[in-house]
C-alpha cells in the first residue's frame, strides 16, 4: 500500500517542479533575478569604492560591464513581457495551479 501513497505523493511533487519550471520561463521571473544579481553586483562595487577605488579599478570596471549587460538583458524581456509573449505559459501555469486534483480511495483490507 505504500507504493500506491508514494505515487500519489509523487504526483504533487511533480505538478510543483513543473510550475517551477513554468514560472522560471517568465519574463517577469527572470527580471527578478536579474534584478537581483544587479544588487548584488552593485554592492559588492560600492564594498570595492570604500577600499579604494584606484586599487579596485579592473574589478570596477569589470563588474560595472556586467551590469550593462544585465541592464541590456532587463531591457529585452521587458519589450518581451510588454509585448505578451509568455501568454502560453501563463496560461500552462494558471490552468495547473486552478483545475489540477486527486481524489484517492483507501480500503483497508483485513484477513
Amino acid at each position: 500500500m505504500s507504493g500506491e501513497l508514494g505515487e500519489i505523493i509523487e504526483l504533487e511533487r511533480m505538478r510543483n517542479a513543473e510550475l517551477d519550471t513554468l514560472k522560471a520561463k517568465l519574463p517577469s521571473y527572470q527580471i527578478e533575478r536579474l534584478q537581483a544579481e544587479r544588487e548584488r553586483i552593485e554592492k559588492q562595487i560600492r564594498s570595492y569604492n570604500k577600499k579604494g577605488f584606484y586599487s579596485n579599478y579592473k574589478a570596477i570596471i569589470r563588474l560595472n560591464d556586467k551590469i550593462k549587460k544585465i541592464d541590456s538583458r532587463i531591457d529585452s524581456l521587458s519589450m518581451q513581457d510588454s509585448a505578451g509573449a509568455d501568454d502560453t505559459v501563463s496560461s500552462q501555469i494558471s490552468m495547473m495551479e486552478s483545475s489540477f486534483g486527486v481524489e484517492w480511495n483507501v480500503w483497508v483490507l483485513e484477513k
